[in-house]
């Protein structure tokens, strides 16, 4: 388990690091749209927002949310299983 736990450790650190950048800009970009479409009512600044969001910019939109989402769920994972919500014992053999 302690190798199990090393593992996790370890990609959890690395995926991490590799996503906040995806990550952060995915929270303040979707925050600033709709700050700057409800409350500047500023349409043309919150559609480049959301281009970004998206990653629409760069044309990588759909590669962009599965990468994410992926990366997302798998720091999930790790993280509540470095946690020790689930605690992992090994069965008794008599």
């Amino acid at each position: 388990m302690k190798k199990l736990k090393a593992l996790f450790y370890k990609h959890h650190r690395i995926f991490g690091i590799i996503l906040f950048i995806p990550l952060f800009l995915t929270a303040i970009t979707g925050v600033l749209a709709i700050i700057f479409d409800e409350v500047f009512d500023n349409r043309a600044l919150a559609k480049l927002m959301i281009e970004i969001h998206t990653m629409e910019i760069l044309g990588i939109e759909d590669i962009y949310c599965i990468i994410v989402g992926i990366g997302m769920i798998w720091l999930l994972v790790t993280g509540l299983v470095l946690s020790g919500i689930f605690p992992f014992k090994p069965k008794k053999t008599n």
